[in-house]
């Protein structure tokens, strides 16, 4: 009888064949190669993320790799067959799928909708309320989109640090929920886009944070925009948080009623994209703007990135940063000073240090510092590699080992 790690073996090299065959037919196709690579890719982190255990998570990205085949591709279904990935690459319609297909599935969906019709990506908000609608039908659905979404999150900080400081918008208007007119260009314009249906839901998302600029429709169902605009005044938190009121068409009574409550402006639909964002810009830079002084680092060090472990994961954050096809160093500092490194290369974690341990070791220990800061830089690790194995068998690993309990030292 085989045993796991000689079946985690036979998969990954059913892996390298799949990825070969689909490298090798989509070559002349990059748009649909990255989209079969973001498959696996998001595949992997989801496992990772979701606790699977190591051999049915290598399944899944066998599985996500096999399902950017063609249909008619000869290979296809033997890999299927042979490894155990046919409930996973096509579960049968009545029967309940497992936590690895339900996987494949949202991300198979997400791509679906992050192209839309005319192949144009959409702001993250909009493909975010479509999912919820069309795709999270369960409370467990429900659980795994959030997971996900989370995972785009902690990927759009770390890979497209021009987010981290986007002026965020609120947009609060049922029409834009289903069919949204004004939320792409302002995305598109580099804005950190969220949207409400109603002035219940809007409450919801300023308890988590207050957005830079509230765009607000004036009559909404149940509770009005006018009555919301004088309470978001009323407030502490959002009185100095500028309003622009929507409206259906063009009503001087309106208008006058809308600034009396507080609105910065009122503005008839359809809106003028272009002087909505002029007018976004010079609220923005009315407003005293905090700053964050960069991080202290050692002379000569070329940092690309810099956070805490309070705003990304650490497991999330050593995937997604193995994803990018160049050397890195990731350093660690805890409050208390102590400190620690990992480096990444050629996609793989190859050496971690503490003032204690190494390698393995020293990945566990990191796994449990929750509020330590980090700074990435582009260096090289040269030495001996002190960690061998992949990185989805190192964070499961540390996952277990953390939820058993076992002491960091």
């Amino acid at each position: 009888m085989a045993t796991q790690n000689e079946n985690i073996g036979v998969i990954d090299g059913a892996i390298v064949v799949a990825r070969t065959m689909v490298t090798t037919l989509l070559q002349k196709q990059p748009a649909a190669l990255d989209q079969a690579c973001e498959r696996a890719r998001y595949c992997q982190m989801l496992a990772t993320k979701g606790r699977l255990p190591v051999e049915e998570g290598r399944k899944l990205v066998l599985a996500a790799w096999i399902s950017t085949l063609p249909e008619d591709s000869p290979l296809a279904q033997p890999l299927t067959q042979s490894n155990g990935v046919a409930d996973i690459v096509q579960p049968a319609p009545d029967a309940p799928r497992s936590t690895a297909a339900e996987m494949l599935d949202l991300v198979k969906c997400y791509q679906f909708i992050q192209t839309g019709a005319e192949a144009t990506r959409l702001p993250q908000p909009v493909i975010r309320r479509k999912l919820e609608r069309e795709w999270a039908s369960t409370p467990e659905r429900g659980t795994l989109l959030r997971r996900f979404l989370h995972l785009l999150h902690e990927e759009a900080f770390l890979l497209e640090p021009g987010l981290q400081t986007a002026a965020s918008i609120l947009v609060v208007d049922p029409e834009e929920c289903v069919a949204p007119v004004i939320s792409p260009p302002l995305a598109r314009q580099g804005f950190d886009v969220n949207m409400a249906e109603n002035v219940g839901e809007a409450r919801a998302l300023l308890q988590k944070s207050v957005p830079d600029v509230i765009l607000c429709r004036m009559d909404l169902p149940i509770e009005n925009g006018l009555d919301f605009c004088a309470e978001l005044r009323s407030q502490p938190a959002t009185r100095n948080t500028p309003v622009i009121l929507l409206l259906e068409k063009q009503n001087r009574n309106a208008i006058r009623f809308g600034l009396r409550a507080g609105a910065m402006d009122v503005l008839a639909k359809p809106v003028d994209i272009e002087g909505l964002v002029l007018k976004i810009n010079r609220l923005l830079d009315q407003r005293p703007r905090a700053t964050t002084p960069a991080p202290a680092t050692a002379a000569g060090t070329s940092v690309a990135l810099a956070g805490s472990l309070t705003q990304v994961e650490f497991s999330d954050l050593v995937q997604i940063l193995t994803t990018r096809s160049r050397d890195t160093k990731i350093t660690f500092q805890c409050p208390d000073a102590t400190s620690g490194c990992l480096f990444i290369k050629d996609n793989g974690v190859v050496h971690a240090q503490t003032v204690a341990k190494t390698g393995d070791a020293a990945v566990y220990e990191l796994m449990r510092w929750k509020d330590a800061v980090f700074t990435v830089s582009n260096e090289s690790y040269t030495a001996e590699p002190t960690i061998r194995i992949s990185v989805m068998e190192l964070l499961m690993e540390g996952a277990r080992l953390i939820d058993e309990g076992h002491p960091a030292s």
